[in-house]
Formats: structure tokens, C-alpha cells, sequence
């Protein structure tokens, strides 16, 4: 896969494929995850006619991390830098599970053509939703476990039912994070979306919201608090868990291509 360098930042490992002149979707995968969340939805969207943009984001999979705690705004940045270089303009961002804030601050500094939030999760401080994360993050903070694929499959109970029927070690089996330096970059990056006004960011912009239907409390939370902050936001649920775009990849990607239409329509 290429890589992204830049002097004094991380360099950035990517997948970038289609037609990069005309309306292109940058695609950013949750915590813990890689570029290669996506294989259903790039392949897809690169056959429409689209062109398809996959990062790790910094710290994950094939990118660098870098000492020092983190912006959220460093993560977006990270974004925008790739964007400019590969020459893509207004870009359709879809940011999964916590990547919704990263695309949230992407679209709040940058042109976009639309954001697609799905199944969304960031801030972790004086939020309702801290209560079911809380648990883990004081364990991850007092003693920082190792990101095994056991660890993971604890996490994703946090999010939706899906650790419940056994989908957890093919979802996670293959982290963007590693050992304990890839728990410290896992805390860098829930610390750097805390205490944001969300609610305040990207007013003006087109935004989808995607999510599962078996998502537990902290997505649920999030959910409710994109549909009561923002107006006409475009919602689809689809039935499954976190990960809706490898477990139903043709009910996503055809959500995800209907809010595509409806936006190009509009404009």
C-alpha cells in the first residue's frame, strides 16, 4: 500500500483507487481497526464511478504515530494533508464508530460534498454514554492490558450485541492497534475527543447517519444525541450490529449510495 510522508508528522498509509477527479469518498475506520474495514464498500462505490479513499489513521495499521497526546483536530488534518496530495476536493467523508468525530471536525475547517456519521461514538467526557465505557477505561488505565483479540471481543459488547453470537474474533481479529503501545495510542485518541462541542461543528453540512439496529447503550446515546443536534439529517438503520458494513455490506453500501444521490440531487 502507499504511503503518505511528511516532514514532522506521521506518515499515513492509505488505499486510494476510481476516479479521484470527480466526487470521491474518504472512508475512516473506527478505533482499533484499519483501512481494510471497507473492502465490500470500496469496491463497490470504485465501480460506480467514485473515487475511493482508505486510511489508516495515525497510530493504526501501516501509519505512524507520534509522541505526545493528540488533537482531534491532528486526526482530520491528517486527512485533509492526504486529500490535498492526492488532489481531491469537497470529499464525501464517512467516519466510522469514533472516526463520526473526526469526520464532524474534517467538515467543520474543510469543504465537503457531505459526512456520513455511522454508528457513532466520541465524546467520553461529561456525556451519558460515559457510564458504559467508563469500566474499561479505568482498567485500561490502571493496568494497560494488551489489545488481544479476548480484550477486543470485551470492547465490542460495549458497542452492540454482536460479541454475544461469536462475530467479535472475525471483526477484530486482525487490530489496526498492537501490543501496549497500541493501547496507548487506543487512550491518546479517546482522550483527543473528549470535552468537544459536537453540537456546534459542521451546521452547514449534509450528514447521513448510519447505524445498526442491534447497537447497545453508548452508540444509542450518540445516535440520539446526532438526531436531536442536527436537523434533517438523513437516518438509515440496518439490521445487525456494529460493523453493518461487513456484516450487511449491500444494505450499507445502498444506503450509503442513496444519501449520495439525494445530496448530488440537491446540489
Amino acid at each position: 500500500m502507499p504511503i503518505f510522508e511528511r516532514e514532522g508528522e506521521p506518515s499515513i498509509s492509505y488505499y486510494a483507487s476510481g476516479n479521484l477527479d470527480d466526487t470521491t469518498i474518504i472512508f475512516l475506520h473506527g478505533l482499533t481497526s484499519g483501512k481494510g474495514a471497507w473492502p465490500e464498500s470500496v469496491n463497490f462505490f470504485k465501480e460506480k464511478g467514485y473515487g475511493v479513499i482508505a486510511p489508516d489513521l495515525r497510530g493504526h495499521g501501516g501509519s505512524e504515530s507520534k509522541d505526545g497526546e493528540y488533537k482531534l483536530s491532528d486526526y482530520s488534518d491528517d486527512i485533509k494533508d492526504l486529500a490535498d496530495y492526492l488532489g481531491v476536493k469537497n470529499p464525501i467523508i464517512v467516519g466510522h464508530s469514533w472516526s463520526g468525530s473526526i469526520g464532524l471536525s474534517y467538515a467543520n475547517d474543510n469543504p465537503v460534498s457531505g459526512l456520513v456519521i455511522f454508528s457513532p461514538m466520541y465524546n467520553f467526557d461529561n456525556f451519558p454514554g460515559r457510564k458504559y465505557l467508563e469500566p474499561l477505561l479505568n482498567r485500561f488505565t490502571k493496568t494497560p492490558p494488551l489489545l488481544t483479540v479476548s480484550n477486543m471481543r470485551k470492547l465490542s459488547g460495549i458497542f452492540s450485541k454482536e460479541s454475544k453470537v461469536g462475530k467479535a474474533h472475525r471483526i477484530y481479529g486482525r487490530s489496526g492497534l498492537r501490543g501496549r503501545s497500541g493501547t496507548a495510542e487506543l487512550l491518546k485518541a479517546l482522550r483527543a475527543s473528549n470535552n468537544v462541542k459536537y453540537e456546534q461543528y459542521a451546521k452547514d453540512t449534509p450528514i447521513g447517519l448510519i447505524y445498526g439496529s442491534e447497537e447497545n447503550g453508548l452508540i444509542k446515546e450518540h445516535i440520539k444525541h446526532i438526531q436531536d443536534n442536527y436537523d434533517d439529517v438523513k437516518t438509515y438503520e440496518i439490521p445487525g450490529g456494529h460493523h453493518v458494513q461487513k456484516e450487511h455490506p449491500k444494505k450499507f453500501n445502498g444506503a450509503l449510495y442513496d444519501f449520495i444521490r439525494e445530496i448530488k440531487y440537491q446540489s
